[in-house]
């Protein structure tokens, strides 16, 4: 019999993380137990579990759970999802992925980055030897009620900035390079050619308060020509290179 002063902090955990406790005709003591053993289980064996959650501004929600097998060198990913404000979240996707050598393979982020309300799903599939992963970005068919692959972005650092998807990828360690995707059909569609690029280079030793070069730059069969910052808020990237220098 499990310890009744563990066990309402036991209780709590799991479902908090949605673990099954048992069969609907155990006792909720021999259930609580199970849960405990369960737990202790996945421990031992070197399996993680992760759970996040976002809820959308129209009350349905996004849940991944992952699992993690350090031994296997393996990563499980499954995403639930429910239309409405309350009831079952039914798994709409399931992936495993090796982490052999590639241990951020199958890192999953929950996040508005369409800036509509409704949050979407990115999947990192594979890296390289830098930070720079390949990612894919999903988003969610509410008439289907699937993930669809919206768009692939291949390096560090994805942000949604003034209307664009911008990419930035480690060039080396003095320099980044990033491609900006303009977002189009309500922030649904990403143009698949890059409307513009982006390069932001600075010297290790550049002192404190002496921004990072940056400038951006069209592509053309010619050769590349310079362009104005499209943006001011696109423009302070060059404050954003100061924390990524190292």
């Amino acid at each position: 019999m499990c310890e009744k002063s563990t066990v309402l902090k036991i209780h709590l955990w799991c479902t908090r993380h949605h673990v099954n406790l048992a069969i609907r005709s155990a006792s909720a003591w021999t259930a609580i137990c199970l849960c405990s053993l369960s737990l202790t289980t996945l421990a031992k064996v070197g399996i993680q579990r992760l759970v996040e959650s976002a809820t959308s501004r129209d009350g349905s929600a996004l849940k991944v759970v992952t699992m993690t097998n350090d031994q296997l060198e393996t990563r499980r990913v499954q995403i639930h999802y429910r239309a409405g404000s309350s009831g079952r979240m039914p798994l709409i996707w399931k992936k495993y992925f090796s982490i052999s050598g590639t241990p951020s393979a199958g890192i999953t982020v929950l996040q508005d980055w369409s800036l509509d309300g409704v949050n979407e799903v990115s999947v990192v599939s594979e890296c390289g030897d830098g930070p720079n992963c390949e990612t894919i970005w999903f988003t969610l068919d509410k008439t289907s009620q699937q993930l669809v692959a919206t768009f692939t972005t291949n390096g560090a650092w994805t942000k949604t900035i003034s209307g664009y998807l911008t990419d930035m990828s480690r060039n080396n360690r003095c320099s980044w390079m990033g491609s900006a995707y303009r977002v189009l059909s309500n922030w649904v569609n990403i143009e698949p050619v890059a409307d513009f690029y982006i390069y932001i280079s600075a010297d290790d030793v550049v002192p404190a308060g002496v921004f990072a070069k940056c400038f951006f730059y069209k592509k053309n069969p010619t050769g590349e020509n310079v362009i104005p910052p499209p943006s001011k808020a696109l423009q302070q990237m060059r404050h954003w290179y100061d924390d990524k220098r190292s």
